[in-house]
């Protein structure tokens, strides 16, 4: 296919095939027998994990051909890693629901071959839609269990798939910081001695976001990768240029940087990517520039950014349908977003409310900590100090529980900049009620709070923000 509407006709014409076999038929299914047939199935599914870190385009293409010749000819171990593509392609053109299905009959296949040849990459695959369904944290140690599996089969590429994979779950999962960053660590160098440099040009950047967040003063290894052939392998890599624009986008919108996240943001919104696999990479992305997109629409006026935030939203709320514990609370977020950006100020109000107790009641720790940071800084534009203070006070301190130390430090900063001329911070002592400040083993200040009035009770430096 030429265009992306003759892409998704090939979809929809191998969905209506596939539709006229029940699942339980397929799983019990005539095997194939044709030799030419069987290696043509092998080469075929040779090429769906390197078009996953490439070529993304030419991935309805193959699937549907897996699809089809075991549909005509029979199954083999092959078929299964099909099946897991094809319930990852429905999954990302709108049909969660109906790729989720697949997906499951694409393990289910696996155990019936017992093959471990193509255990790791259907993990690998299946899991990511499962987790469009299923809540995130259940569904996370089904990449150590398949980086393991293909480890055994000497399956060297899926394993490296997974363990990228379960590391970027672990941080978007809000699991420990410290613990995130080791285990990317561990990925990097998996990669590095197995000569791994795609897998490893995408995971890179991303251990640098995680570095950056504990300890903005670290240094992260290159594994290998000096800076100018790192910037060859990434020009000349689409999917690898929209992952290192995208951290550069998340880390500056993180730090409050705007010139340096829109400047990001416009590079990143340059590439024009049809994914065609449904990862959790896309519900980052989407969330991520989103709330940028509404933060650059607030300053420029310019309605591009609104509308790519709401086209954000809108994407979300789609996702929620499938799994209200993974997306729902950041469809709130959004939605605060939005209203904040049109001055809805009193359903601003409520969809941040929601966005922080749905994160926390579905254990979103990294979602709790940023919704509590964003609605300090509505609370501040609309002159709610007291407010604003609170939340970034528990913004402050859920950083902390995250293992964020230095963007847990850049909060206290910026509130510090924000109130050291009000005199809701310039008490000689705390109120009845509230706790002094604490201190961490980091040696930086976190704020503490009690009572539902925040209290500032260290000065450390000024800092610069923008709201």
């Amino acid at each position: 296919p030429s265009s992306r509407s003759e892409t998704l006709a090939l979809i929809e014409k191998t969905r209506c095939l596939v539709q006229g076999y029940p699942e339980d038929l397929l799983l019990n299914y005539n095997l194939m027998t044709d030799s030419s047939k069987i290696m043509a199935m092998k080469f075929l599914s040779r090429l769906e994990i390197s078009l996953v870190m490439g070529r993304r385009g030419v991935i309805p293409i193959v699937t549907s051909k897996m699809v089809e010749l075991s549909l005509v000819h029979g199954l083999t171990p092959m078929s299964a890693i099909g099946f897991a593509y094809f319930g990852s392609m429905l999954a990302s053109i709108g049909h969660v629901n109906e790729g989720y299905r697949y997906v499951k009959l694409a393990k289910d296949l696996v155990h019936r071959f017992s093959s471990k040849e193509v255990a790791g990459e259907v993990i690998a695959i299946a899991t990511q839609t499962i987790g469009y369904v299923e809540p995130m944290q259940t569904t996370l140690e089904f990449h150590m269990q398949g980086h393991k599996t293909a480890l055994e089969a000497g399956d060297i590429r899926s394993a490296s798939l997974n363990f990228n994979l379960y590391c970027n779950y672990l941080f978007w999962c809000g699991g420990n910081m410290v613990n995130v960053k080791t285990k990317c660590e561990e990925a990097c160098l998996f990669m590095k001695q197995h000569k791994m440099l795609a897998f490893l040009l995408n995971l890179r950047p991303f251990l640098s976001t995680i570095v950056k967040l504990i300890d903005k003063e670290e240094t992260p290894s290159r594994f290998g990768f000096d800076g100018p052939a790192e910037d060859v392998l990434i020009s000349s890599n689409p999917s690898a240029a929209l992952i290192f624009h995208f951290n550069k986008m998340y880390i500056s919108f993180m730090y409050r940087d705007y010139d340096g996240m829109a400047s990001a943001a416009e590079e990143y919104f340059g590439y024009k990517l049809d994914v065609w696999t449904l990862l959790n990479i896309a519900c980052v992305q989407t969330y991520i520039s989103g709330l940028v997109s509404f933060w650059i629409y607030r300053q420029t006026s310019d309605c591009k950014w609104f509308e790519r935030g709401n086209r954000s939203k809108a994407a979300m709320r789609h996702w929620a349908e499938s799994s209200q514990w993974n997306f729902l609370q950041k469809y709130h977020l959004l939605e605060a977003e939005e209203n904040f950006s049109n001055r809805q100020y009193e359903a601003a109000r409520q969809s941040y409310h929601n966005a922080i107790q749905l994160s926390k009641n579905h254990k979103f720790l990294n979602d709790e900590a940023l919704s509590c940071e964003l609605a300090g800084y509505f609370f501040f534009e609309i002159g709610k100090k007291t407010e604003a203070l609170e939340y970034f006070t528990r913004a402050n301190s859920k950083y902390h529980e995250w293992g964020a130390t230095a963007k847990a430090t850049s909060v206290y900063e910026c509130a510090e900049a924000i109130f050291k001329d009000s005199s809701i911070c310039n008490r000689s002592s705390p109120q009845v009620g509230e706790h002094p400040i604490k201190r961490y083993g980091s040696g930086h200040p976190t704020i503490q709070y009690g009572d539902g009035q925040g209290e500032i009770a260290s000065r450390k430096r000024s800092s610069q923000f923008s709201v």
